[in-house]
């Protein structure tokens, strides 16, 4: 409660007050009251093998909400990913395979390091956001938590699942390009326990000052829940999601003549619009994924879950990777007398099927022996991931576009296939980890999970009819020790240690090239954090 006195002179007054100079006048008390703002930190962790909340977790995750995500119009999982620091985009030209999303988390690739409702989402692809409930980022290796990979951190996607009550949204976006993106998201109880939700988008556009570089895309998410506020629970969720995108390589970059500083062409009078794509440059995505989520509190003290996940990745891509030579492109333009660009056969057509399927089952236990307080998880994850590959020459051949642009309506049509990728990998891993708190500020974890990994690969290049394959086993352990102390409710000091391993096999569907670039054996790429961290506000 808070008063508030004002004084004023008595000249001041109204007319005709009998008020003495110098007398003040006392105004009512102003009561102010609100609520304080949530501790973000006590949101729990993104992942459910990291059973507390963000701010006990020794190790720094950073989170977008979808307040937030709403409130910047994010479409795709890379403009979400712009609120956080040390995580960047890299751009590939696609016949390595890794065009789409593909993220560096403090320098270390993570493309195979998306989670989604604490399940690998595989494939490489461009993710839309349309199903996003809150996008966060793990740093640090957490390959104790969730499995192969992960040496510089994880992604983790929240999506929106069915919930009691009743809600109904949709948004219309519309923009220069042109740019047209409309969503539904409706939620509908159909029982005391039991609630459907359907998430639907599309989205039509071109880029801005950019000829010929249009995308469309939609998608379908419905999912139903039952038992939802009980002791068991079941979520079922299906996406199905397709886009059509011209594949655009941008601007060489070139030196005047003479000179030794390279730039972009438009940096010297090339319109920034100049796109030098054939109609056939197209990125044609399909993925359907299917995911199961059971938990059962068995009592007061053991939690069991279950979660399950398939998915279906098909892919065509075929883009024109331009470069601009001295004789023919870069003279004859600074002389203004035109020169063509030239492609190269790196962006020929290639397709591309994968698929995979994880099951990750889980105890959790909180008890106590005498003083001791305990949070003991431990469980097992199985994942096996599949792809094919074939490349495809072009028929005829590409030609030489104006270095202006303006080559006009081009279509080439795929020929012969030049190569073929296959591979699998097989992963089985156990883990456990127990936080035993000696008091209640002071706690420490030690958890461990041991992998074994099997991964078999093919390739065939039919021109010459060499033939490579690999089939590297390993077994790898990932620990983790930490030492948390949180002195008060927003307080938290740790110190931690902890490993990842990336082993070979686990980007051969994302980036099949690097088969040929494991030298050492096939030995695992392994991660080492040694850090103390306040991860408070």
């Amino acid at each position: 409660m808070a008063g508030i006195a004002i004084s004023l002179p008595g000249a001041a007054l109204a007319q005709g007050s009998q008020e003495a100079a110098g007398d003040t006048v006392a105004l009512p008390p102003v009561d102010v009251r609100a609520a304080a703002p949530a501790n973000a930190l006590q949101h729990p962790a993104p992942v459910s093998r990291l059973p507390g909340s963000v701010q006990d977790t020794p190790q720094t995750i950073n989170t977008i909400s979808r307040e937030v995500l709403e409130q910047q119009n994010v479409t795709t999982l890379e403009q979400a990913l712009r609120n956080v620091p040390g995580i960047t985009a890299s751009i590939g030209e696609g016949n390595g395979g890794v065009n789409g999303d593909q993220f560096r988390i403090r320098g270390f690739a993570a493309q195979n390091d998306i989670y989604v409702d604490g399940l690998r989402d595989f494939g490489a692809y461009t993710r839309d956001a349309f199903t996003y409930e809150e996008v966060s980022v793990l740093k640090g290796p957490s390959g104790f938590a969730l499995g192969n990979g992960t040496v510089g951190g994880a992604i983790a996607v929240g999506t929106r699942l069915p919930h009691l009550g009743n809600s109904y949204g949709f948004t219309a976006t519309g923009g220069m390009g042109p740019f047209a993106r409309g969503t539904i998201d409706l939620n509908q109880q159909i029982g005391e326990t039991t609630a459907l939700r359907l998430n639907l988008m599309g989205q039509s556009s071109e880029l801005v000052d950019r000829d010929g570089v249009d995308s469309r895309r939609w998608g379908i998410a419905p999912s139903i829940a039952f038992g939802l506020g009980t002791d068991t629970t079941l979520s079922l969720h299906y996406q199905h999601y397709e886009y059509d995108n011209a594949t655009d390589s941008g601007i060489p970059v070139i030196a005047p003549p003479g000179g030794t500083i390279a730039r972009p062409m438009t940096e010297f009078g090339l319109p920034r619009s100049t796109w030098y794509g054939l109609d056939s440059d197209r990125d044609e995505v399909t993925a359907d994924i299917l995911t199961a989520r059971l938990s059962h509190k068995v009592n007061d003290w053991l939690t069991l879950a279950n979660d399950t996940r398939l998915s279906f990745i098909d892919r065509d891509y075929v883009t024109s990777i331009v470069s601009c030579a001295a004789a023919t492109c870069v003279t004859p333009f600074f002389q203004r007398r035109g020169g063509v660009v030239t492609a190269s056969g790196a962006g020929n057509p290639y397709h591309q099927e994968s698929w995979g399927i994880q099951n990750v089952a889980t105890a959790t236990a909180r008890f106590t022996t005498g003083p001791l307080r305990h949070e003991l998880l431990a469980g097992f994850d199985i994942m096996y991931e599949d792809f094919e590959r074939t490349g495809y020459n072009l028929l005829g051949t590409r030609p030489a576009i104006p270095v202006f642009g303006g080559q006009g309506d081009i279509s080439l049509d795929r020929g012969a296939a030049s190569y073929k990728r296959n591979g699998n990998n097989t992963t089985y891993a156990g883990f456990i980890n127990e936080r035993l708190w000696l008091i209640p500020e002071l706690s420490v974890i030690g958890g461990v999970r041991v992998s074994h990994f099997d991964v078999d690969y093919d390739a065939v290049t039919y021109a010459t009819g060499i033939r490579t394959g690999a089939s590297p086993s390993k077994t790898v352990v990932d620990p983790r020790a930490s030492l948390v102390w949180e002195p008060t409710p927003s307080q938290t000091y740790y110190a931690t240690y902890s490993v990842s391993h990336t082993p070979p096999g686990l980007l051969f569907s994302t980036q099949p090239a690097t088969a040929a670039n494991f030298n050492s054996n096939f030995d695992p790429e392994r991660n080492e954090l040694d850090a103390s961290r306040n991860p408070s506000p």
